[in-house]
Parts: structure tokens; sequence; C-alpha cells
């Protein structure tokens, strides 16, 4: 009877999200990223290319390595 809302939540192309992954309003989730099994994703910005994971949700790595 709650329901649920999904108000300004936003997820970039090519995103992996593994399962009972959830996302609350307000979070906007980069290209490219990796978001690990069972995290909570809160409101904000998420890198493109990051990896996150954990409650809440936080940048672990990224999925690129940079070049120099």
């Amino acid at each position: 009877m709650q329901g649920a809302s999904h108000h300004d939540i936003s997820v970039g192309p090519n995103c992996w999200i593994g399962a009972k992954v959830t996302i609350l309003d307000g979070a906007a989730i980069g290209e490219g990223c990796v978001i690990a099994a069972g995290a909570v994703v809160k409101s904000g910005s998420y890198a493109a290319g990051g990896i996150y994971g954990g409650i809440p949700a936080r940048f672990l790595g990224a999925r690129i390595a940079d070049e120099q």
C-alpha cells in the first residue's frame, strides 16, 4: 500500500546492476557503472565507469584504469 516512487532517478547506458540493489530517489548513476548486488544507492551522483557497493553504496574502484 506504500507504493514506490521513482523521482529523479537516472541510470546511464551500459550499467551493470546486481541483484536486489535498492536505488533511492535522487540517484544519478553515470555511464558504465557497476553496482554490486545488495547495494543501497542513495541520492547523489555516481561517476561514470565507477564500481560501487555496500550499504550505503560507496566507490570501490574504476572499471578502466587511467592510462599514462
